[in-house]
């Protein structure tokens, strides 16, 4: 399990409770972290978590490619692209020593400020799906896994929310696809075929990751880090990929950003970029939202 972290408050503990419940089901697990230099409390907390068996953390390099990683601040590919890179480096190391099946990829924070993230759950369940057709004999997923699966990143109401990463056809298009932000909805208990995504939460084949598709590829500032590492690994074979809509990965925020352009309009520091405010009510113990007058379409 290996991911990124930066200022994610006091959510660490919960990050680490929950991988660490997913790790146990498996016959052995290691957590791995990048810490990119936070200045809140993120480190005093992660120097709790860092000493513990099961727990790899990785500071070197780090400092090298440092500097503010805000969404919308331009540079931020680029840099997280480099992030992602040194990471995957430390990850094939581990996998040359140790045999494992899956990595499970996540952005460390699933569970910062009030997100409620995933439910280790819903993790189990897909690994228990029934898979099925596509010239695959009948078995469950942990046997015959597809290369790369996401979870069902949602804002509020259900809507999709990284459409950054997600292509939905094939080939890729490095660019974004004919959708806007915020227009994709995944329901639902099957697999769901795309081209490309992450969703803040991804499980890999180690056998995929352990290719020779690096993170290294960096396009531009429009493109999803993740699109060109996906389309290498299609090209060298490990072309399935879907959406698992059970899989939440739930972002609690009421605001869903900017309505057009997709990593295209930057901002500079100190400036918010303007909102999309969402129109919600509250019915009984329940509040639904939803963005007024958006289409949607469902897969």
């Amino acid at each position: 399990m290996v991911g990124m972290l930066r200022n994610i408050g006091d959510s660490t503990p919960l990050l680490f409770s929950k991988l660490r419940e997913v790790g146990r089901a498996f016959e052995s697990y290691q957590i791995m972290v990048l810490e990119g230099n936070s200045v809140d409390q993120t480190k005093a907390d992660l120097a709790r978590e860092c000493p513990q068996e099961d727990t790899q953390c990785i500071i070197e390099d780090v400092e090298n490619v440092a500097h503010i990683q805000g969404e919308f601040v331009k540079g931020r590919i680029q840099h997280l692209t480099k992030l992602r890179q040194i990471l995957l480096k430390h990850v094939k190391a581990n996998l040359a020593k140790e045999r494992y099946d899956f990595v499970l990829m996540y952005d460390g924070d699933l569970f910062e400020g009030t997100n409620p993230g995933f439910n280790p759950p819903n993790f189990f369940a897909l690994m228990g799906y029934q898979v099925e057709g596509a010239g695959r004999p009948s078995a469950v997923y942990a046997d015959q896994p597809y290369d790369l699966v996401c979870a069902n990143q949602m804002v509020v109401d259900g809507m999709y929310r990284d459409t950054f990463a997600l292509r939905l056809h094939k080939p890729l298009n490095y660019k974004s696809e004919a959708f806007g932000r915020h227009e994709i909805y995944f329901h639902g208990n099957s697999l769901a075929d795309v081209g490309a995504c992450f969703s803040g939460l991804a499980v890999f084949t180690a056998e995929a990751v352990n290719s020779s598709c690096d993170y290294n590829m960096y396009v531009d500032e429009e493109t999803c880090e993740h699109v060109p590492y996906v389309q290498c690994l299609a090209d060298h074979g490990y072309d399935q990929v879907a959406v698992y809509p059970p899989l939440y990965n739930a972002v609690n925020s009421p605001r869903v950003g900017p309505p057009t352009g997709i990593g295209a309009t930057f901002y500079p520091d100190g400036v918010t970029p303007p909102m999309v405010e969402l129109e919600c009510s509250n019915h009984g113990h329940n509040r639904t939202c939803h963005r007024p007058h958006l289409p949607w379409t469902a897969y």
